[in-house]
């Protein structure tokens, strides 16, 4: 089970800023949100995050306690890929992606197409050894 799972949306929310910026103080973490608790607020679920292990204290900015995510981000976000096309997608790595891909807000590189292509090569190799 991933991490996230286990957190609340602010809990969530608090992390994945932190994978985001790698490490952020109170008042980075706040202007990060979208609707942002009181400071006090945010330095609880900060010291819940601690507590359970999931967040640590890497140093001080100024006056202001600077704070990092203790797990890894790529790992976070595999696991919530494959909820994410579990619960929208029926569990279809095409359906999402075509989905994302057609988004007219979505802009795709030369290189990301490049990047794609590579992987399917290599996913259909590793698919051909395994028949």
């Amino acid at each position: 089970m991933s991490i996230l799972e286990e957190l609340s949306r602010r809990e969530r929310e608090v992390m994945g800023i932190l994978f985001a910026s790698g490490e952020a103080t109170v008042a980075e973490i706040g202007g990060g949100m979208r609707e942002a608790p009181t400071r006090p607020a945010l330095r609880s679920i900060l010291t819940i995050l601690v507590e359970k292990g999931h967040v640590e204290v890497s140093g001080k900015r100024g006056r202001e306690m600077v704070y990092r995510a203790k797990g890894q981000a790529q790992a976070e976000g595999r696991s919530a890929w494959r909820r994410l096309l579990g619960t929208f997608f029926g569990g279809s790595l095409c359906d999402g992606l075509a989905a994302h891909l057609a988004d007219p807000a979505v802009t795709v590189t030369t290189d990301e197409l490049k990047a794609l292509e590579k992987l399917i090569r290599d996913a259909r190799r590793r698919t051909n050894d395994h028949e």
